[in-house]
């Protein structure tokens, strides 16, 4: 079973991290465990997320979760945009 590192964690995977760690004091082992992410993935996540909240307040580490986690580089293209329209259209136009 492949286990996911930091950038892989899904929102949920990573407030979970987040509530073990706080409210019940888990390991990095135990939540590993418990989540299917390698020790040092929850840790190194944990990590950020508390630098970035500045606190280890629950809610305000909660509340800088990114709900939308993007993998790899942005688009060239904004989605919806006018361009994103067109070569929408020219690749719908070139398939038929």
């Amino acid at each position: 079973m492949k286990t996911a590192g930091a950038s892989d964690l899904p929102l949920p995977i990573r407030a979970l991290i987040v509530e073990y760690r706080l409210q019940f004091r888990c390991s990095w082992v135990e939540i590993s465990q418990k989540l299917g992410c390698h020790p040092w993935a929850a840790q190194k996540f944990y990590e950020r997320t508390r630098d970035l909240a500045n606190t280890e307040d629950l809610h305000a580490l909660l509340s800088v979760l990114d709900p939308i986690h993007h993998h790899g580089p942005q688009p060239f293209i904004a989605p919806g945009s006018e361009a994103s329209k067109e070569v929408r259209s020219q690749i719908l136009h070139h398939n038929t």
